[in-house]
């Protein structure tokens, strides 16, 4: 019978191992993107925040892509 669904399934013990190994040497970047990047900061009516000679007020944020 295993060797049957062996069959069925094209898998073998080193098909899993692979996987295994696979999975566990994973690079985080290989399936999100992060970062940070240069924000304006904004009013309740999402109007930039300036300051003196006109100049926006920014903001460092980080972010999640995935």
């Amino acid at each position: 019978m295993k060797s049957e669904q062996a069959t069925e399934l094209k898998l073998d013990a080193k098909d899993v191992l692979q996987k295994y190994i696979d999975i566990a040497f994973a690079d985080i970047t290989d399936f999100v993107e992060f970062g940070s990047e240069e924000k304006v900061e904004m009013d309740d009516y999402a109007k930039p925040i300036l300051v003196k000679h006109g100049k926006p007020i920014t903001y460092l944020a980080n972010y999640l892509k995935s």
